[in-house]
């Protein structure tokens, strides 16, 4: 596959999407998660190219990142009808 792909996620499904910041770092790992209906599930993008430019291009459109430690707080605000994580 290739980043257009996955142009729903920065644009028409953004509010499905968070980053979750896996580590303690500012500069660890990213992953894109999604904020699923039936329940979460993280993408795991075995191309490493392709995966950071999707991650720069959530980046880009304002999808938020939040810490591993704040993952079940963002999925509850979800959950009762709140669109963003912040």
């Amino acid at each position: 596959m290739e980043l257009a792909d996955y142009a729903f996620i920065w644009s028409t499904r953004r509010e499905d999407y968070v980053l979750v910041r896996v580590g303690e770092d500012p500069n660890d790992l990213l992953i894109v998660h999604l904020l699923g209906r039936s329940g979460p599930e993280s993408m795991m993008i075995d191309d490493d190219s392709l995966a950071n430019g999707i991650i720069e291009r959530m980046k880009s459109s304002g999808a938020p990142t939040v810490d591993l430690s704040q993952l079940d707080e963002v999925i509850a605000a979800r959950r009762a009808g709140k669109h963003r994580a912040d």
